[in-house]
């Protein structure tokens, strides 16, 4: 296993040397003037808006780091484009496939979303609900999830209750209450998704962020008897939970990025709670959802490794995204995965999925925001590392 991370090391190094040589590997600095649609979609997934607009003058950057991610970019974006052409063209490609164990993909998007997994080699998605706060504006309906599944079996996978038990247990925190016949209804709810055939629950939350308009906050210790009485649910179906919690160590001020929205000014610690949660039932599978990202900066790799030491039913999936705080991202600025997150998937190689959070609609091309830096992720992997992560682990979590 050293001598993987150390290898690891030593290729971090090389694509970091050949993204800022980028020129001499036949790229122009001017394709960043006037880049085509098809390339300049690929790109806007891959910088943000400030890069890509010091880029548009089509001259070298002086900025270092602005080089290699735009020489990363660049390289990745064109061979996501050859890959594509061989492939319509019978060649093979030569890139791992993965399933995508976490994103929201309905009926009624299924058609932009199978665009999208062929494009970018997802072999399955497990396809859920987002959670759904109590009193939110919102229309989404678990049954659009359900027929997904139904209609294309051997593409989606459906996970339940983001957008039911989810809300029925914040309703409960709020209000206080407990009675018997909350409980009956809750888990009546429960056994209807599994009789609709989920091989899970979610997206279910804890502490979701509001982080723009229209996106809910929700607060509700994990420990919280609805979650319990979920855990008791999923372990007897042997199905898991996917779980969303942004970490809180200890009480901590809202992050001043975040303010002046429906977040609360103190965010109250819950790493406690959802050990308890764990411990409750262990023979339930908790996969903590979007491991490298987070917005309290507090999911470290140091924490990660702590509750998988501690907790044999915790599992995490992966999420890659620009936004969030740089210092628990798994990829730097550069778009190289950061050695701390390799020596963990390296010592737990059986504890991780990938999951992109990708929000699908009917136009494919605005769904792979994600999902290209989890190619970038994979081939930065061991190969075996990669195979255990992107399909090995999956199957055996959802009897694939």
């Amino acid at each position: 296993m050293k001598q993987s991370i150390g290898l690891a090391i030593v290729v971090f190094a090389l694509g970091a040397f050949a993204a800022d040589n980028a020129t001499a590997q036949g790229m122009s600095w001017q394709v960043f003037a006037k880049p085509d649609k098809t390339l300049l979609a690929c790109l806007s997934s891959e910088l943000d808006k400030r890069q890509l607009k010091a880029l548009s003058s089509g001259e070298r950057p002086k900025n270092k780091k602005l080089r290699r991610a735009a020489g990363r970019a660049y390289k990745d974006c064109t061979q996501n484009t050859a890959t594509d052409s061989a492939s319509n063209s019978g060649g093979r490609n030569h890139r791992i496939s993965f399933i995508d164990a976490h994103a929201h993909a309905s009926a009624k998007s299924a058609s932009g979303t199978l665009t999208s997994m062929e494009s970018m080699g997802i072999e399955r998605t497990i396809t859920m609900p987002p959670p759904v706060a109590p009193g939110q504006n919102i229309r989404i309906s678990e049954k659009d999830f359900v027929r997904a599944a139904q209609k294309h079996p051997d593409k989606f996978v459906y996970f339940g209750g983001g957008a039911s038990l989810n809300k029925m247990v914040h309703q409960a925190a709020q209000s206080g209450k407990m009675p018997d016949s909350l409980r009956k209804k809750f888990t009546e709810t429960a056994q209807d998704i599994l009789d609709d055939g989920a091989k899970g629950f979610g997206e279910i939350t804890a502490l979701h962020l509001s982080l723009r308009k229209n996106h809910p906050y929700m607060g509700t210790p994990p420990d919280h008897p609805l979650f319990l009485l979920l855990s008791d649910i999923a372990g007897k179906a042997g199905v898991p939970i996917d779980f969303h919690m942004e970490a809180v160590l200890q009480d901590m001020p809202l992050p001043a990025e975040i303010a002046g929205r429906p977040n609360p000014d103190i965010l109250s610690a819950n790493i406690a709670a959802f050990e308890r949660l764990m411990a409750h039932n262990r023979n339930t599978t908790i996969i903590w959802a979007h491991a490298g990202w987070g917005n309290t900066g507090q999911r470290t790799v140091e924490l990660c490794r702590k509750l998988l030491e501690a907790h044999p039913n915790l599992f995490m999936s992966i999420k890659i995204e620009k936004k969030g705080r740089p210092k628990i991202r798994l990829l730097d600025r550069s778009g190289m995965l950061v050695s701390e997150w390799l020596e963990l998937f390296t010592q737990f190689p059986d504890r991780f999925i990938l999951g992109s959070d990708e929000k699908y609609d009917r136009d494919a091309k605005r769904a792979q925001k994600n999902t290209h830096g989890i190619r970038r992720l994979l081939d930065q992997l061991p190969p075996d590392l990669a195979q255990h992560i992107a399909h090995d682990n999956p199957k055996r979590l959802f009897g694939l």
